[in-house]
This record gives C-alpha cells, sequence and structure tokens, in this order.
C-alpha cells in the first residue's frame, strides 16, 4: 500500500483481500479505486445542481442510472466499515459514474474563483464545487456524533426492508422521503448547513426536494467512503495532476467497457 494512499481505517483481512483481487482484475489501482469515492460524490453534487435547477425533470436516461447508483451505493456505506472496498462493487460500473468523472474533471481544471481570473469557473462546476466541500466538511461533523451514525446505520436496514414492498426501486417516493428526512435529521442539524441554490418552482416542489435531500445523502456517503479509503481535501489542492491523471485513465476504461468498443489492431 502506497504513501498516497494510507486509508484510515483497518479493515479485516477478508475485505482487504477482496480489493486486491478486484483491483488486479480490474487493471485499476488503489489511488483509483479512492478516486472513484470522490468523483461519486462530486456525482451527487452535480445531479444536487441539475435537480434544484431544472427539476426532476432532469432525471432521464443516463442522470436516472447515476441517481439510483448513488442511492443505491448509499445503503451500503457504513460507519465502520462499508459492504466492499472495490468502489465498483457499491456504484456497479464506470457507466453508472459519467457524469462524476466529468463533473470532477470540469471543477479540477480550474477549481479556484479570483477576481484577476479572465475564465471564472462556469456556474455548473462552481456550484458543483461548492456543494462538494460543504459535503464533505457535514460527513465529518456527521461521523463525529455516535448518534448521527447509529441513526444511519439503524435507518439504512430499515429501507432495505421496505425496499422489498417497493419492488427494490430507490426512487420510490417513499424511499426518497425517508433518504430525504434521513439528511435532514443527521447534517441538517449541523452548521453551517448547506445552502441549495435553484429556481423557485423546483426548490417548493416537495418532490423534488426529496429527491434533493436524498441527493445530498448519497453524496455524504460518498464522502464517508472517500475518506474510509483515505481520502482528504490536501489531495484536491496537491494532488490535482495525479487526479487529473487519473480521470483520464478511467475515462478510457469507460469508453473500452462500451457496448460496441472496437480498438483496431496497429
Amino acid at each position: 500500500m502506497t504513501g498516497y494512499f494510507m486509508a484510515k481505517q483497518r479493515f479485516t483481512t477478508e475485505v482487504q483481500q477482496h480489493l486486491d483481487d478486484a483491483l488486479t482484475n480490474s487493471g485499476i489501482t488503489e489511488r483509483q479505486n479512492r478516486l472513484l469515492a470522490l468523483v461519486a460524490l462530486f456525482q451527487a453534487a452535480q445531479l444536487t445542481y441539475s435537480l434544484a435547477t431544472q427539476g426532476k425533470n432532469t432525471l432521464t436516461g443516463l442522470s436516472n442510472q447515476s441517481f439510483n447508483a448513488l442511492l443505491q451505493a448509499s445503503l451500503k456505506i457504513h460507519d465502520r466499515q462499508p459492504d466492499s472496498l472495490f468502489s465498483l462493487d457499491l456504484y456497479g460500473n464506470m457507466e453508472n459514474l459519467n457524469i462524476g468523472l466529468r463533473s470532477l474533471e470540469g471543477a479540477l481544471i480550474q477549481p479556484y474563483q479570483n477576481t484577476r481570473s479572465r475564465l471564472p469557473l462556469p456556474r455548473q462546476y462552481g456550484e458543483t464545487f461548492r456543494y462538494a466541500m460543504a459535503l464533505m466538511q457535514l460527513e465529518k461533523k456527521v461521523y463525529k456524533k455516535p448518534a448521527f451514525a447509529q441513526r444511519i446505520t439503524g435507518e439504512q436496514a430499515n429501507i432495505k426492508q421496505r425496499l422489498s414492498f417497493f419492488d427494490h426501486n430507490v426512487q420510490h417516493p417513499a424511499i426518497l422521503a425517508s433518504l430525504a428526512s434521513l439528511y435532514i435529521d443527521t447534517a441538517g442539524q449541523l452548521t453551517p448547513r448547506l445552502s441549495v441554490r435553484g429556481k423557485p418552482e423546483y426548490l417548493k416542489n416537495q418532490s423534488t426536494i426529496d429527491a434533493i435531500r436524498a441527493c445530498l445523502f448519497s453524496g455524504l456517503q460518498a464522502a464517508h467512503y472517500w475518506r474510509q479509503l483515505g481520502g482528504n481535501r490536501f489531495q484536491l489542492v496537491f494532488g490535482r495532476k495525479a487526479m487529473l491523471d487519473d480521470l483520464r485513465h478511467l475515462a478510457r476504461i469507460r469508453y473500452q467497457a462500451a457496448p460496441g468498443f472496437y480498438e483496431p489492431e496497429a
């Protein structure tokens, strides 16, 4: 395990061995595996932005698939040990994280705005970056409180049981409402609260509000997963070049895994 990937938590030998085997079979490094958790966080932030500015109508095709993957994974990330240390066990496949791959790359290319910059960060990526940073801060505060961590663990079990009544549809209104309540009962109790900006017609619609809060909960969980795998905010500052290189490598893996991909012989 390299110094760049020093997980703060210790996991069982069986879980660690599964990670080692999965990494060998996938061609993904430990650093890239950890980066996928950050990708998931930025995907949650991006979808939060889209829901707040375009409403639930934005959840079609890949966006809907990506939202589903985030919600499902949020039920598999726990206080002490996630269901798996291999990111794609939780998020399914690289295609499910395509929005996050693009969003994180866009935010890293020019992550900071200043008055001297002639190329300010596009609002879309600026808001995504702000949501992601806020969720990182909230995650640390939430999981420092045993009562909040226990609340999350207990409600995850309840939601998993209830899913069988809704054909395992994590986007059923009742499930989204439960995830939204879980976010409000934990991160929503802390200050400073994360303020979501968007169009009033969407931010006043309860169905959209529930989807946004459920999305924020999935981002909170992705931030926790990233930290479990050894992620920290300094990597966003001092490891940007390595992250960008890894993102482009992961994007190539996604492209090569796409149906119909054919690489001609040299």
